[in-house]
């Protein structure tokens, strides 16, 4: 993976190489407990009773909320690189919907007539976004997160790496 954008500092492709393993090593097993739980699930239907249908996709839902709770647990390690990127990530975003005067179904004139203001984010998203981001950066550094992986950045984007700190 190499880095295409302009500055092609490393910043990025430090963080898109940790994304990744954040998918592989923390999102990844989950999806295989799902596969695992439509498998049981469907054995159960197949066995012909009501009961055993009905326990199996009671079993499933409990273990989907499971899965989904753990994966919810997760995500913050994932975000806590992302507020160390050098490039503005919104979180919140009030725009959605509106125009650019802030009418609910103006959305799809707004983009076509190019509308500069509604273009940029609002001052409460941008206040929002920054302070769950210093909220995340604290819980990350008390909970000695890592903001980027050894075992996933090349050695030629290791001091790119620790400037993000």
């Amino acid at each position: 993976m190499y880095e295409w954008t302009t500055p092609a500092d490393g910043h990025k492709e430090v963080f898109f190489r940790n994304m990744l393993s954040f998918a592989k090593d923390d999102v990844e097993p989950l999806l295989s407990e799902i596969a695992v739980l439509q498998r049981e699930r469907e054995q159960q239907r197949n066995k012909g009773n009501a009961a055993a249908a009905w326990i199996g996709s009671l079993w499933w839902f409990l273990g989907m909320l499971w899965v989904v709770a753990r994966l919810l647990a997760r995500l913050p390690k994932g975000m806590y690189s992302v507020a160390h990127m050098d490039t503005f990530f919104l979180l919140v975003d009030d725009r959605y919907g509106k125009g650019p005067q802030g009418r609910v179904g103006q959305h799809n004139r707004a983009l076509k007539e190019g509308a500069d203001e509604w273009d940029r984010p609002s001052r409460r998203s941008r206040a929002v976004t920054y302070m769950l981001f210093a909220v995340l950066k604290v819980i990350g550094r008390v909970g000695g997160w890592k903001v980027w992986k050894e075992e996933y950045t090349p050695e030629r984007l290791r001091n790119v790496a620790r400037s993000m700190h």
